[in-house]
């Protein structure tokens, strides 16, 4: 617990200069968007197929994506940013996948809908990232390691299991730490902050809410009392900024992983390849 709360006050201080730093791009008209060029244009082409025969056999909608670079932010948070954006997965199901892959962060993502969870569960995510794109991607054959991902993806949302036993023994064993636990706390923590603080019109909160941060440090990590001044600061400074200029997606209701109608991503929009779906931040991260 003294760790997640020293991440959050360290969190508080350094988001500010890195909030936003990811532009989603534009909503597109295909499935298959490769902004890293990792594919040939035949491959990108045959995977686009393949993935536009399957939405249309089954309405669920599978985004294929690469990047450069996350340009700073967490591979989860890009991925719900592009998932609210482009709103993947028909509306009235919530169906829609996204496959996110950073080349020069060698991290990948697979975010699902609501719709898809029990089907494409986050165990199953977790095989496909560690025994289908890890090895492949390490390899350097990265069209394998894409189509076979999301071969795994319609395999389990037509039913059937992807996962046998023994891999989810060993899948399970390889579950996050306690550690990770208390860092996700920390970041749902600072994200409802952040989003509470954009919410608000008067931005001297800001400053209360600096005061109580520092008040943690001081009793229950043994901190000097003289963080109190510096932290009610950061805090109006903090308030200020998020409420005059807003926060990248704060102003839909969301911000980084929280998602919410009319945000200015769109996420609730119809138009092009993807028919308005959401996601509740399902699926899991992985790494060559």
């Amino acid at each position: 617990m003294k760790r997640a709360l020293i991440l959050f006050l360290g969190a508080l201080c350094i988001l500010p200069a890195s909030v936003g730093a990811f532009e989603v791009p534009k909503k597109p008209q295909t499935y298959v968007n490769d902004y890293a060029g990792m594919l040939s244009v035949e491959e990108r082409a045959q995977l686009e197929q393949k993935v536009q025969a399957f939405e249309q056999s089954s309405t669920n909608e599978i985004a294929v994506v690469t990047v450069q670079s996350l340009d700073g932010e967490d591979v989860a948070d890009v991925a719900q940013q592009i998932f609210t954006a482009w709103g993947i997965g028909k509306k009235d199901k919530n169906n829609g996948v996204l496959l996110l892959i950073s080349l020069s962060d060698r991290k990948t993502r697979i975010q699902t809908g609501y719709g898809v969870e029990g089907m494409l569960t986050d165990l199953g995510t977790s095989y496909i990232q560690s025994d289908l794109i890890t090895p492949a991607f390490r390899a350097g054959d990265y069209a394998k390691g894409i189509n076979d991902a999301v071969d795994a993806m319609i395999t389990a949302l037509g039913g059937k299991n992807i996962v046998s036993h023994e891999e989810s023994l060993v899948l399970n064993r390889s579950k996050t730490s306690p550690d990770d636990n208390f860092f996700t706390i920390v970041i749902i923590a600072v994200n409802l902050s952040l989003w509470f603080l954009a919410a608000t019109k008067s931005w001297w909160f800001g400053g209360v809410v600096g005061g109580i941060v520092a008040a943690i440090g001081v009793f229950f990590l043994g901190l000097s009392m003289f963080i109190f001044i510096p932290s009610i600061i950061i805090g109006l400074l903090l308030d200020f900024v998020l409420s005059k200029i807003g926060v990248k997606g704060a102003g839909g209701g969301g911000f980084g992983g929280f998602s919410g109608g009319g945000s200015s991503f769109g996420g609730g929009s119809s138009s092009g390849g993807f028919g308005g779906g959401s996601s509740g931040g399902g699926g899991s991260s992985g790494s060559w």
